[in-house]
């Protein structure tokens, strides 16, 4: 009879993961808590982006850097989202690869988000002079 019930709690603890990995593969799962959230996205960018953006954020080329809030493609977590999912056009920018669910896509952005927490605003673009007649 033990030998029947141990089986039947392997078999049910098996089901339960199986199907927590089901969840977690269709994006269901439930959200993750900030920490468990950025320790994702940091494991996403070490795998693919570090390689470009450097594991401070400063990137190999200026327009690369993530530590200021000069991005070009706009710096709200839905314009890093839509970056990340579409990459971007001429550049060199590809579009995020992998088995990845929209909770790992929105954990990177939270993570890459952090290097430009304590930038200044961007500088207003100066306006002209009025011409001289």
């Amino acid at each position: 009879m033990i030998r029947y019930r141990n089986a039947f709690a392997l078999a049910l603890c098996a089901l339960t993961l199986a199907a927590a990995g089901w969840a977690v593969r269709q994006g269901k799962a439930a959200p993750q808590t900030d920490d468990a959230a950025l320790a994702r996205g940091k494991e996403i960018y070490d795998a693919r982006c570090k390689a470009c953006h450097r594991s401070d954020g400063k990137g190999t080329l200026e327009e690369m850097d993530l530590t200021d809030n000069v991005w070009k493609n706009g710096n709200k977590p839905e314009d890093i989202e839509k970056v990340i999912r579409e990459g971007v056009k001429g550049t060199g920018m590809r579009p995020i690869t992998g088995d990845y669910t929209d909770a790992d896509i929105k954990a990177l952005v939270k993570y890459v988000l952090k290097f430009s927490a304590d930038a200044p605003p961007p500088a207003a673009e100066p306006t002209k002079p009025p011409e001289a007649r």
